[in-house]
């Protein structure tokens, strides 16, 4: 017994004191918490520790992470008993002398074997009288220590009888007696007595047990955590399974019920189309039909015909002579005739006195292509007054004979002959009027240019054949100096977009100022176009990547489109037209292409070709009346038709188009595009 007390002692000596150090402050334990990895620390130190690391605990010895809160770690109350019975220890075999514990004014000489406590000569006489503790001097107890560390174990003394140590179990009170405790108070056989080591051992039993018990409940909770946590990993994983299958099946849905709408709509259009034309050749029909024709009455050179235009005449007649060849004249012819435009001759015929006559004699006007065969017979208007008016179209480019004869000669000049030009016929800002920058570009109803003179921060007007008429803006209206990027003319009204002021201002034609709007969710403007059908103002967002839509009189109704490259996404829209359908045409810029949606802000379709090439960089959308679609790219301009499909350029390399933004299609069917980097309009002819 003795050999086993000194090797139990003998390992207890051992013990340094860095085994009841924290490894974080170096010093003794303060409330010490055992991690999951068995170490322990302070828990002020793991406080410390986590904050330094980001909010996330691990153990500052084997870095092993812990995700437990600090506040719920166990307590190590074992690591707290051993350390205080070290540091008792430690003192008691300390060379300086130890201090009364009770009053802490005077050296201990004596050592309390139940609580325990060093008292001094004074102060151990009330600790026995008022505790009835057993005290020992502090020799004694060393003593005593080292022959049978049980006897001074706080608790194994007796309570009743000091001198008593316990040795028996009272089953029936549930408590630990002294030997004398079973004579005394305890007598058998109202109590039952059991020796206290067989009741310990059996409780060691029971308690371990129960501990087993305890271990396997919390191995089979933990099973059923980990399962509960599998279950749930596997319930979140096929639900987001599921909801990708939904979406992409919805995804797929909506895609091919906009492309069966865009295709139902284009029937539709298509359908439309013809319908109106059939009301248009039947309404012709009904007016030849129900046309009324009175012939002329012929008496020798004297001819009566009624008619609503010549009520006079048609009292008397009219008298017609011959007519002089040589007195006879064309006049207003020009030496050069934009393709698609129309010129008006004055056909006079004379007598032989040089007068105004109406010749008894057929007058015929012809006209052909230098290299075609045949000629093609033109109607014109007789104005009875000696003088008819002749209307000739420049179809084609080329040299065009126009043939005039009375009776079966020519009259002098005759044929006559005209240059048809097409391409680029005219420079527009180069000198009168000097555009900076310009951006958007529009016509009015007298065939003006009306310019987005960005630069030079106003409107700038030239009339159809480049003179400069005037410039407008607005100063001190706004809190930014005006900035018009395009602009769109509805009854009569210019509504210009400002970037600088993020809004649209609208004025009268001559640039008086009536109202703004949409400065709440305008952020970048670009282009601006009107509704033809619903009047609704359409404002493309360059930097937002979409399309905002108002009233014609600013009520902001809604925007659609975002970021992206899938249909009815945008990157950088930049103008935008609408055709006489309400259909709507936006330059996709960075996505080259240009896509088409509904009045509703439906996608239609989309397009990009360019004959053999793609868009690159589309800017400026253009929409003539027979919705024809002119689209101004990188160094070009494309003529499409209704649907997208490519038909010809307009521009050839050598015309030089340095950066093409905005473009319109004039009243008399030129092609005008601003040329940002050369700042100037050109106007083509197709």
């Amino acid at each position: 017994m003795a050999t086993g007390t000194k090797s139990a002692e003998a390992v207890f000596d051992e013990i340094s004191e860095d085994f009841f150090s924290c490894s974080i402050c170096l010093e003794f334990y303060k409330e010490p918490k055992v991690l999951p990895c068995l170490h322990t620390f302070c828990e002020q130190c793991l406080v410390d520790f986590k904050a330094k690391s980001g909010g996330v605990l691990s153990c500052a010895t084997c870095r092993v992470p812990c995700d437990i809160p600090i506040q719920d770690l166990k307590f190590n109350f074992s690591m707290t008993e051993i350390l205080h019975a070290f540091q008792k220890k430690k003192e008691l075999i300390a060379d300086h002398s130890l201090m009364c514990e009770t009053c802490e004014k005077r050296p201990a000489t004596h050592r309390c074997i139940n609580c325990p406590q060093f008292c001094c000569d004074v102060c151990v006489k009330a600790h026995t009288a008022l505790q009835m503790h057993k005290v020992l001097t502090i020799d004694k107890y060393r003593e005593t220590e080292s022959k049978d560390q049980q006897l001074v174990r706080s608790g194994t003394v007796c309570n009743e009888h000091e001198a008593n140590t316990l040795k028996f179990y009272c089953d029936t009170c549930q408590i630990p007696i002294c030997y004398d405790c079973t004579v005394v108070k305890h007598r058998a056989p109202e109590h039952v007595h059991m020796d206290l080591q067989e009741v310990v051992e059996k409780y060691k039993i029971q308690l371990r047990e129960q501990l087993w018990q305890m271990k396997d409940k919390e191995l089979e909770l933990e099973w059923r955590i980990k399962t509960a946590k599998g279950t749930k990993d596997e319930i979140k994983r096929q639900s987001k399974t599921e909801k990708t299958k939904v979406m992409r099946r919805v995804e797929f849905m909506i895609a091919t019920l906009r492309r069966e709408e865009g295709r139902l709509l284009l029937l539709w259009m298509k359908v439309s189309e013809k319908i109106w034309k059939l009301q248009e050749t039947a309404k012709q029909i009904k007016d030849i039909v129900t046309m009324e024709t009175k012939p002329p009455m012929k008496y020798d050179v004297v001819e009566f015909q009624k008619g609503d235009e010549f009520v006079t005449h048609s009292m008397v007649g009219i008298i017609k002579y011959d007519a002089c060849l040589s007195k006879c004249t064309v006049e207003n012819i020009p030496h050069q005739l934009f393709k698609g435009d129309a010129v008006n001759l004055l056909l006079t015929t004379r007598d032989s006195k040089g007068n105004p006559t109406i010749p008894c004699q057929e007058v015929k006007v012809k006209m052909k292509m230098l290299n075609d065969a045949t000629w093609e017979d033109i109607d014109f208007s007789n104005n009875y007054n000696g003088t008819s008016s002749v209307q000739i179209f420049g179809n084609r480019e080329g040299k065009l004979l126009v043939s005039t004869t009375i009776g079966s000669e020519q009259i002098p000049g005759s044929p006559f002959e005209i240059a048809v030009i097409s391409g680029l016929v005219q420079t527009v800002g180069k000198q009168e009027g000097r555009l900076r920058l310009p951006w958007g570009l529009t016509v009015n109803k007298h065939g003006d240019f009306v310019t987005a003179n960005g630069g030079a921060n106003s409107v700038s007007i030239h009339d159809r054949d480049g003179h400069y008429k005037q410039s407008f803006t607005f100063t001190g209206q706004f809190v930014k100096p005006f900035r018009p990027c395009d602009i769109a003319i509805s009854d009569d009204k210019m509504f210009m977009l400002d970037d600088n002021n993020r809004h649209v201002v609208v004025s009268e034609d001559n640039g008086k100022f009536i109202r703004c709007f949409g400065s709440v969710e305008i952020d970048c403007p670009c282009g601006i176009a009107i509704n033809p059908v619903t009047k609704h103002v359409y404002v493309s967002e360059k930097n937002k990547d979409c399309i905002r839509k108002y009233t014609h009189s600013g009520r902001y109704i809604n925007s659609f489109g975002r970021r992206g490259t899938k249909q009815g996404q945008f990157r950088k829209p930049f103008y935008l037209a609408c055709n006489s359908k309400g259909v709507v045409y936006v330059a996709d810029r960075d996505n080259d292409r240009i896509q088409v949606f509904g009045s509703m802000d439906q996608f239609l379709f989309e397009f990009s070709s360019t004959g053999n090439s793609r868009i690159s960089h589309p800017r400026g959308v253009a929409i003539d009346k027979n919705d024809y679609v002119y689209v101004s790219s990188e160094h070009k301009v494309v003529k499409y038709d209704t649907y997208g499909q490519f038909i010809c350029r307009i521009d050839s390399d050598k015309d030089g188009l340095s950066y093409p933004f905005g473009v319109v299609v004039c009243n008399d069917g030129r092609i005008a595009v601003v040329e940002n980097g050369n700042n100037c309009i050109k106007v083509f002819v197709e």
